[in-house]
């Protein structure tokens, strides 16, 4: 007897199942989520997604930037440009939203553990804290000087401040409101907040040294000594890095050695989310480093797109997917619910196709269907194997 062919409907039944694992697969067009670094230029802020080296949105923003912050959750990006009005950008849609008012001038912007963002004011010499759901603004005592730097980490509370030029540093515990002051020797250039260390580190010249200091006290727990005159710091996983104008030295104990070397003049440096990529805001361009100081990726910014201020998304760096960063140690600490969660660092076979279906969601959906649609007719054909023999 012959064999039955599959009938039209159980083929539409397949093509139905297809069709169902093409719409899965294919995620809803939204800016959350593509990029894991955000570049401010003279009119622009850019969302790059570094392991492409590639800009993938922009959004216009009142020139000139001076600093950014991106909130914990990484859905709000803030931006300030010297003046009263802090520009918010949401980045869900990658548009601005009503902007932020504040007392006075803003210079630096930071984005602590919480819901405030915390602002340097230097015309008052004062620190601003907006509640971001609220919108309700506080004003810290004054400070030593005309404050236009600060640093926070998402998994402290505490951030510190200071005046560039000046010897004098602030720390100021955002969910108490208590003001801590202090110095150092030199003239500081640079802060950042350590990862989730309870201390911070202070960038100097003249002389030029990186020194740890305990948050919120603000006392000195280590001086190092700089082969060079630094620009800039950032605290990765294996430990704070100090770059010049080109070089970069890692401090490990109590030697700075050399890490990695910029192809541009450094503008500012920043770290990722997971401590194991460094990124270099350089005068033209955007370089990416891993975790041993080797360059990965070069992104070139000229004219207006030209670098000024660095954000990155609190998630690990879609550098990871290459294995970029994974040699750096511990001191990550696991990404928050909101913008970035899929750049988790690939580790499997499994993982990487994962990878490949979300990063280009087209040709991973239609393999998908098209394996749904081959494991149908497979088993269909067994089945109609197994009813002819049956029937002999």
């Amino acid at each position: 007897m012959p064999q039955r062919r599959p009938t039209a409907a159980r083929l539409t039944l397949a093509v139905s199942l297809a069709l169902l694992g093409l719409a899965s697969l294919v995620p809803p067009v939204a800016a959350n989520g593509i990029g894991d670094l955000y570049v401010a230029g003279m009119k622009q802020v850019l969302e790059v997604r570094v392991d492409q080296s590639r800009i993938v949105n922009s959004v216009d923003i009142p020139p000139v930037a001076e600093a950014m912050a991106m909130s914990p959750d990484g859905k709000q990006l803030y931006v300030s440009s010297g003046t009263q009005n802090v520009a918010h950008i949401d980045i869900e849609t990658i548009s601005p939203v009503d902007p932020i008012k504040l007392p006075s001038a803003a210079a630096g912007l930071a984005c602590p553990r919480g819901s405030v963002l915390v602002a340097a004011m230097p015309d008052s010499k004062q620190l601003a804290m907006v509640d971001r759901q609220t919108g309700e603004i506080e004003v810290s005592a004054a400070l030593p000087g005309a404050v236009d730097l600060v640093a926070a980490d998402r998994r402290e509370t505490t951030v510190i401040a200071a005046q560039k030029g000046a010897s004098w540093i602030a720390a100021l515990t955002t969910d108490t409101g208590t003001l801590h002051t202090g110095a150092v020797t030199g003239k500081v250039v640079a802060l950042a907040v350590d990862r989730g260390k309870g201390s911070a580190w202070v960038a100097t010249k003249s002389p030029d040294k990186l020194w740890n200091v305990k948050l919120p006290e603000l006392t000195v727990i280590a001086e190092v000594s700089l082969p060079g005159t630094p620009v800039g710091v950032a605290s990765m996983a294996s430990g704070p890095v100090a770059a010049g104008q080109h070089d970069m030295w890692l401090v490990a104990g109590e030697q700075a050695k050399t890490w990695g070397r910029a192809s541009g003049s450094i503008v500012a440096i920043a770290a990722s989310d997971d401590g194991g990529v460094l990124i270099a805001a350089e005068s033209t361009q955007m370089e990416a480093f891993g975790a041993t100081g080797t360059s990965e990726r070069k992104l070139p910014l000229t004219s207006t797109k030209a670098p000024l201020a660095l954000a990155v998304v609190p998630a690990p760096s879609s550098l990871g997917r290459f294995g970029v960063g994974t040699t750096s140690g511990t001191g990550a600490s696991p990404a928050p619910t909101g913008k970035g969660t899929g750049h988790m660092p690939v580790t499997s076979s499994v993982d990487q196709v994962q990878a490949w279906i979300r990063d280009a969601p087209l040709p991973g959906a239609i393999a998908t269907g098209l394996g749904i649609l081959a494991v149908y007719w497979f088993v269909a054909f067994r089945a109609t194997r197994k009813k002819g023999r049956a029937r002999r």
